[in-house]
């Protein structure tokens, strides 16, 4: 005859070895498997308790108790019967489930047995949330065959679960359960699977391979079930859809065979080399396929491929440091860092990062995909403003507290591969080039970029051209061979030698408005030497080295402006010319 949870249970429970609940636990058939103490719905009615049968034999439940360490009650038939089978879970639900719940009728099987107590409720007054409380089973000697104390650490309408069923009752036995409402009459959530094999991590070799080099890719897989598995596939693809799937054409190789068995939480490694990789900046995509998995969610693994890169492939090609701020007469700029492709294949500035001369603060660029084609040019700005002043560019990125704040009277700033390997460098100040809100500009990218003769201010009406070909850079200046200077440099010193500068114009166009404009190396306008001049085709105009005052200029570096407009057409014609204006010591 089993008596209620009182005084004299509670001490005979006391004097119960750890050692012995141990050993009974292991003799019972019966286990507890799952607590529902903490339920998304009504906590009169929502709460279960789920038990097991681990043993080859049909167990009679009558006269089996449950209880919460103060109060128990017996566990009844709910209208399904008593007995539990092998390997079969029991549901045991709140007596009034039946009349005021639904919750479980949906997720309980159909070979799952039904159960419900004595009692209105589990123990004395339902399962607490405040308070772990202790569950434990009783036979109907009245002796505790299974007890845990669970956690109350669990989201509401998640359980905690056992791992093991045919292991103890030790908190490291149990977890709370992966999925809302649990898992009741049915597999735990977090016990192991019988067939799982799950693909932990892929990777290269080197972590950043050389372009036009091999490396290895290495994918790790693990046997997580409970069995050993053997004849698996490895199919690497490259996921050019970006959409985290295998979809047709993006496979990197025919798929890999594997047939060596590998036993229960064991790992192994395959390696593939890979000889003739054409894309520059990728996703990699790794999937195994296994005959009867039970869990594809760890069958994939994905890692993105960055390569390192030689000195000078990417330049800092121009460099706005002293911008306009709010309050001036111009509209306020931002603080920004031109970057430009200088190789022959896409580069993904992903991983890539930055710095001023505190090269202990470097700032990651960005953690997303941001492409800069061959030849092109992207935009680092410290602030949104920038396009209010300059237009829009989709060639940008605003990174904000990401950018290095630089310093008018003169910085650093460093451009270093996602390998942390430097790749470029520039010692920008007003001696090198640029002011106030004029950007200093890069002319040639095959230049030193340390040299201040590759640097000049830009002459663009703007104070720079970000995200587009620079106003000085080599490319604009030489453009369709229409502008001529020469001699080069001219020195206007009198001497009857060299003394102007021939500007040699060469238009497709028969007539034009010409206009011919010069400017110093931070961009004033120091001559407006022709002004709304009708021309012919071709010319040459003269430049003595005077400014608009006739005054002597000194000497340095010029830029020649000259645009044109088409008479008949209307269509504009614009270049650019460098000169050098010098005079004997």
């Amino acid at each position: 005859m089993f008596c209620r949870y009182d005084r004299f249970v509670i001490c005979f429970q006391l004097i119960v070895s750890a050692t012995a609940l141990t050993t009974l636990n292991a003799q019972s058939p019966i286990v507890l498997s799952e607590v529902m103490f903490n339920p998304s719905g009504n906590e009169n009615y929502n709460e279960f308790i789920e038990i097991y049968n681990i043993s080859a034999e049909e167990v009679d439940l009558s006269g089996y108790w449950i209880g919460d360490g103060v109060d128990s009650d017996e566990i009844i038939d709910a209208g399904w019967g008593i007995n539990l089978a092998p390997d079969q879970f029991a549901v045991i639900l709140d007596n009034g489930y039946f009349e005021n719940s639904t919750d479980y009728d949906s997720l309980i099987p159909p070979d799952a047995l039904i159960l419900t107590i004595s009692g209105n409720t589990f123990g004395s007054r339902g399962l607490l949330n405040s308070a772990p409380e202790t569950v434990t089973l009783f036979n109907p000697d009245s002796v505790p065959i299974a007890e845990y104390t669970y956690s109350i650490d669990n989201a509401q309408g998640f359980s905690d679960e056992k791992i093991d069923l045919s292991e103890g009752d030790d908190a490291v036995n149990w977890a709370n359960s992966l999925v809302h409402q649990g898992t009741p009459g049915f597999k735990n959530s977090v016990s192991p699977l019988e067939i799982d094999l799950a693909l932990s991590t892929v990777y290269t070799l080197p972590e950043y391979p050389s372009r036009g080099e091999p490396f290895s890719i290495i994918a790790d897989i693990k046997n997580q079930g409970t069995v050993g598995v053997t004849d698996f596939s490895l199919t690497l693809f490259v996921d050019l859809d970006k959409d985290s799937a295998l979809s047709a054409g993006e496979e990197l190789l025919p798929a890999i065979m594997h047939s060596a068995p590998i036993a229960p939480g064991d790992s192994i490694q395959l390696s593939v080399e890979i000889t003739d990789f054409k894309w520059n900046s990728v996703t990699l995509g790794a999937i195994i396929s296994l005959d009867g998995d039970e869990d594809s969610s760890n069958n994939s693994a994905f890692h993105r491929i960055l390569f390192s890169f030689e000195s000078k492939e990417l330049i800092i090609n121009e460099i706005m440091y002293d911008p306009f701020v709010e309050g001036e007469a111009f509209s306020p700029q931002s603080e920004y860092v031109e970057i430009y492709n200088n190789s022959s294949l896409p580069i993904d500035l992903n991983g890539w990062s930055i710095s001023d001369r505190d090269t202990s603060k470097k700032k990651i660029i960005t953690s997303q995909e941001a492409l800069i084609q061959p030849g092109g040019f992207f935009l680092l700005a410290a602030d949104s403003i920038h396009f209010q002043f300059f237009g829009e560019n989709e060639n940008s990125l605003i990174i904000g507290s990401r950018f290095p704040r630089l310093n008018n009277d003169g910085d650093e700033i460093y451009l270093y591969s996602p390998s942390g390997t430097l790749i470029d460098n520039v010692t920008v100040s007003p001696a090198l080039a640029g002011g106030r809100g004029i950007a200093a500009e890069r002319i040639d990218p095959l230049s030193d970029s340390q040299s201040k003769s590759n640097w000049l201010s830009s002459v663009d009406l703007l104070g720079g051209t970000p995200a587009e070909s620079n106003s000085v850079s080599k490319e604009i200046i030489s453009s369709n061979l229409r502008l001529k200077l020469t001699p080069n440099p001219f020195s206007p010193d009198g001497d009857g030698f060299d003394d102007f500068l021939n500007i040699d114009y060469t238009l497709p166009s028969r007539s034009v408005i010409m206009d011919i404009m010069i400017f110093d190396s931070i961009g004033r306008r120091v001559r407006r030497l022709l002004s709304s001049v009708t021309a012919g085709s071709e010319g040459i105009i003269i430049w003595d080295g005077l400014d608009d005052r006739g005054r002597k200029l000194p000497i340095g570096i010029y830029i020649i402006y000259l645009e044109a407009t088409s008479t008949s057409e209307g269509r504009v014609y614009s270049d650019k010319g460098v000169a050098v204006l010098a005079r004997k010591l």
